[in-house]
């Protein structure tokens, strides 16, 4: 038998380059042509698509300061975007009527393309509104308080309704209409408090630009979310309005996303008074959502 060598390092051959006129046959100049005009056709959807995203942001924003508007640098700071862009987006809608410059406060308010748009609502939202409307009358008779109606719109709340009381003082009242970030007002508290902890969790990360604006950040609703639902309710102390406690709980159902709410002065809504409101208006809500078929 041979006695064993080591074996010996075989060398390849070099690779052969290709020509350069060959590497232009193997990859044709349409193909390359095709690929360019398809990243630019995706980046100009992304463009397009983000556009629209922001401008929406920004007619959400505006919604948040009611039939009064707001300015544009409030609009600005909310928005969390940068001025040109806001600028930019908010002429552009101004332009189309879907916003409007207020003369006299040179504040941003809705539009009369706006208004045509929301008279064709669905009739969905228009039942919710005729279905509640009478718990909400008497609501506002038994308490002689403030009571609203909301619903959830994404990661906001709405006011869709709003009755008030019989007390001499009543507290600051909303307009209807009026859109703010679930969590900046007890009726969009008392969603929250409903929703799945990841569901939270993304509207708070959602609505951290425009928490700033009453005064809170997404911890801090986060921190009113957990004593909402150790307590049972949610709770509004002087946070949003001074002087003003507020009350909520959102209506019994397979996916809750409507909330009715107490808001008085302070100086009625305070001690063992928040209790029994929540328990009244509990009572109420559960009644009406048995005799609507939501609850057992």
């Amino acid at each position: 038998m041979p006695p064993r060598t080591p074996c010996a390092r075989t060398s390849r051959p070099a690779a052969r380059r290709l020509p350069t006129s060959y590497c232009s046959r193997a990859r044709p100049k349409w193909r390359q042509s095709w690929r360019n005009s398809r990243h630019s056709k995706m980046a100009e959807r992304r463009t397009g698509t983000q556009s629209i995203e922001r401008a929406l942001d920004i007619l959400r924003v505006v919604a948040m300061g009611g039939r009064t508007g707001m300015r544009l640098k409030e609009i600005v700071a909310a928005a969390g975007l940068a001025e040109a862009t806001v600028v930019r987006i908010v002429q552009g809608l101004v332009a189309n009527g879907m916003l409007a410059r207020n003369e006299r406060s040179s504040r941003i308010v809705f539009g009369q393309l706006a208004h045509e748009f929301g008279m064709l609502t669905g009739l969905e939202t228009s039942l919710d509104v005729a279905h509640w409307r009478p718990v909400v009358l008497d609501l506002a008779a038994i308490t002689g308080e403030t009571i609203y109606l909301n619903r959830r719109n994404g990661c906001d709340s709405v006011c869709m309704d709003v009755a008030m009381g019989s007390q001499p003082v009543q507290a600051h009242p909303i307009d209807v209409g009026v859109r703010r970030p679930l969590g900046a007002g007890a009726g969009g508290l008392a969603i929250l408090m409903s929703m799945p902890q990841d569901e939270v969790a993304y509207a708070l990360a959602r609505n951290a630009t425009r928490y700033p604006y009453y005064g809170l950040d997404s911890a801090g609703v986060q921190a009113l979310v957990d004593s909402g639902r150790a307590r049972g309710y949610a709770l509004l102390q002087a946070l949003t309005i001074r002087g003003v406690s507020v009350v909520g709980l959102t209506v019994p159902g397979p996916v809750p996303y409507l909330s009715i709410c107490v808001s008085g002065l302070s100086t009625r809504l305070s001690g063992p008074v928040l209790d029994e409101t929540a328990a009244l208006l509990r009572e109420r809500l559960h009644r009406e959502a048995r005799r609507m078929g939501l609850i057992e």
